[in-house]
């Protein structure tokens, strides 16, 4: 039986409803598990700070990170084209919308 698909079945975006078994085969180096989380955090909220992401991983996701942490991976994501930091605000991150 085909299982029905809402969008691109070959997104490597997002591999969240794959079992592990699948995912462990994958050599897939675009986005880690915490940064999809991250990314899932600016879907509900587009613009968010350094201290809104921290608290959003934590209630979402009962995931506790230091800040130091949750700064270099929004820097890997802005270098990789998926956020951007907002000029003339600190700690201050937007999704960019690639579609």
């Amino acid at each position: 039986m085909e299982k029905q698909m809402d969008s691109n079945i070959f997104d490597l975006e997002n591999i969240s409803d794959l079992g592990e078994n699948v995912t462990s085969q994958l050599k897939v180096s675009s986005i880690s598990k915490n940064d999809r989380k991250i990314l899932d955090l600016f879907e509900i909220k587009n613009t968010l700070s350094i201290d809104e992401i921290i608290v959003g991983l934590a209630r979402k996701y009962e995931l506790s990170k230091e800040r130091s942490w949750v700064s270099n991976r929004l820097y890997s994501l802005s270098k990789s084209r998926k956020l951007e930091k907002i000029k003339g605000k600190k700690g201050i991150y937007r999704l960019i919308n690639n579609k």
